[in-house]
């Protein structure tokens, strides 16, 4: 052992393998960094749909240009990722899905894997139209500027005709139920029903209230919004410290605060259930969803925080 030892201080036989330990003065200085993804390698990123594997190609000669269409679930598989010394990366490491409009540049929401076996995978719904662009990126420790990536696959994504098709056929059953229900005047056409409001009807080709609903996309709820919901918190609670601390009571102050906390959780949590489950009893919400998306959960809290502590001032005052 200790000639060995000697032997490969001095280079005159070579080391194999990787010591469990950090060695300084080495190549192994530091074995947490061993450990991490290696940012020299190229990660090996799959991307099916259905089943068939769509990238890379099978054959790169013969690869024909893949169309995908908006409502395809495209399943993406990164792996192996090895470490510095070559080998799986730890169960748990975190990888990261980019897909990226370029029309646009924006970005489509997906949340972080985690490995198992040097492997990561994640299931991702197209709700869009446009040239797409899949990659998978891990980063290395906390250097945000350090990370393996994986090469960069594009996609056309078409719009879907079957959904269109679906969604019409449904408005026609619908205007050709209510018009057998509400009978047929002399001219052929449709007679109100008694009592019926003419803005009720719906017009030809247009979509009904609750298929137009099913049809808007869904924006997922994830760590980030429940992260900048507190963060609205914490934001409001501190300006209210800074402001208040020196006019109020401190039990007025503690009440204050409380009150505006109970509100903003409360917000987020129908914020929560509208997105979730479809359960809309917020005015406006279905709009700052769409509108103002990650945002909206920021101003939801922000102002719902708010709204106590107005009518505690109105309170006070009278």
């Amino acid at each position: 052992f200790i000639e060995q030892a000697v032997l490969t201080l001095f280079k005159a036989s070579p080391a194999a393998g990787a010591p469990p330990v950090s060695v300084p003065g080495t190549h192994f200085n530091s074995l947490s960094e061993r450990l991490q993804p290696n940012p020299n390698q190229i990660l090996p990123l799959k991307i099916s749909v259905g089943g068939t594997v769509i990238a890379p190609p099978p054959d790169a000669d013969d690869a024909a240009e893949v169309k995908l269409q908006v409502g395809d679930q495209i399943a993406l598989q990164v792996g192996p990722i090895l470490d510095g010394n070559n080998n799986p990366v730890a169960d748990g490491t975190p990888v990261e899905f980019e897909l990226v409009y370029e029309s646009e540049g924006s970005a489509l929401v997906a949340e972080p894997a985690s490995t198992r076996n040097g492997y990561a995978q994640r299931d991702i719904l197209i709700d869009k139209s446009g040239v797409v662009r899949v990659s998978a990126i891990s980063k290395v420790g906390d250097n945000a500027q350090l990370v393996a990536r994986s090469d960069d696959y594009s996609f056309n994504v078409a719009d879907n005709p079957a959904l269109v098709t679906v969604v019409t056929e449904a408005t026609a059953t619908a205007m050709a139920e209510q018009a057998s229900e509400s009978g047929v005047d002399n001219n052929g056409n449709a007679e109100q029903p008694a009592g019926a409001e003419a803005g009720n009807t719906p017009a030809p080709g247009s979509t009904p209230e609750g298929e137009a609903a099913s049809t808007m996309p869904t924006r997922r709820v994830h760590l980030q919004t429940f992260f900048m919901a507190l963060l609205t918190m914490l934001g409001v609670q501190s300006f209210l410290l800074i402001v208040l601390a020196r006019t109020q009571h401190r039990v007025q102050l503690l009440r204050n605060m409380l009150w505006a906390i109970i509100m903003g959780l409360a917000a987020y949590i129908v914020y929560f259930g509208y997105i979730v489950f479809g359960i809309n009893i917020m005015p406006g919400a279905s709009w700052i969803q769409a509108e103002t998306y990650p945002w909206g959960t920021v101003i939801i809290v922000f102002i719902a925080m708010l709204i106590p502590l107005l009518w505690l001032q109105l309170r006070h005052e009278q």
